[in-house]
Order: C-alpha cells, then structure tokens, then sequence
C-alpha cells in the first residue's frame, strides 16, 4: 500500500470515529481520493467550497476548481 496509503488509512479511521481533518494538497487526485469537501482558496481568500461527492471523476472535480480560480488575463 506504501506511506501514503498507510497515511489515508489512519485519517479515514481517525474520521470514521468523529474526527475532523485538514488537509492542505495541491493535487486534485489527492483530494479526490481524501477529502469530503475542497476549499478552493484564491489570493489569500477563500473563493469557494466543493463538495468532492458531487463529482464522479478526477476529471470533473478538476474543473470545478479551475472554474473556481482567479484567471489572470494578459495582453
């Protein structure tokens, strides 16, 4: 399974029994993979909530933070 799957099984377990976890990633699969909800934090503020159910692939959470960021436009 290696660290990182060891690491998920004892925050699920920690979860499981009443716990709550933060978790900072960058990596939407990782937060597809672990979270129940993705803040989506822009420029120091929080720009968004996902809730990660809502979306039934990798793929699809991706976009819903994309949508949710800043997009600098340059000339």
């Amino acid at each position: 399974m290696g660290a990182t799957g060891d690491i998920y099984g004892i925050l699920r377990e920690f979860t499981a029994a009443g716990g709550g976890v933060l978790v900072y990633c960058t990596e939407v699969p990782e937060v597809f993979e672990l979270a129940d909800r993705a803040v989506v934090v822009d420029r120091g503020r929080v720009n968004r909530t996902i809730r990660v159910a809502d979306h039934p692939d990798v793929a699809s959470l991706a976009a819903a933070i994309a949508r949710s960021e800043h997009t600098l436009v340059t000339a």
